[in-house]
C-alpha cells in the first residue's frame, strides 16, 4: 500500500494553480496574472524543499518476488561468470557473420546491377 505523499500533492497543486492561471490569461479573464504568481512561487518554494531532502540509500529490488520465474527451486543464486576470451569470440563470431552479410548482399547487389544492364 502507498502512502500519501505530502510533496507530491504539493507538486500537483501547483501545477494545476498555473494550468488555470494559463486558461484565465487565454480567456482574458481578471485574476490570471495573481494565479501565475501563486503558482510559480508555489513551485518555487517546492523545488526548495524536494532540493533539501535527504538521500535514502538504495535498497536493491526484489526482482523475484514481480517475476516468480527468477526464482530457482532450490533458492540457489548462481553467478553467471563471462570470461574476456569467451566475450570477444563471440564478438568475432557476430562480426563474421555480418561480414558473409555484407558479402551477400553485395553479390545481390552485383547480379541485380547485372541483371538490368
Amino acid at each position: 500500500m502507498r502512502k500519501f505523499d505530502l510533496l507530491n500533492f504539493f507538486y500537483g497543486l501547483g501545477a494545476a494553480i498555473i494550468l488555470i492561471a494559463a486558461l484565465f490569461k487565454f480567456l482574458g479573464l481578471e485574476g490570471a496574472d495573481a494565479l501565475f504568481i501563486v503558482g510559480l512561487v508555489g513551485e518555487a518554494i517546492i523545488f526548495l524543499i524536494s532540493g533539501a531532502q535527504p538521500i535514502f540509500k538504495h535498497q536493491p529490488y526484489k526482482w523475484e518476488r514481480l517475476f516468480p520465474q527468477l526464482q530457482k527451486e532450490d533458492d540457489d543464486i548462481e553467478t553467471v561468470e563471462v570470461t574476456i576470451d569467451g566475450a570477444e569470440a563471440t564478438q568475432e563470431q557476430q562480426i563474421q557473420q555480418i561480414i558473409q552479410s555484407i558479402i551477400g548482399l553485395n553479390n545481390s547487389v552485383e547480379n541485380l546491377n547485372n541483371a538490368t544492364q
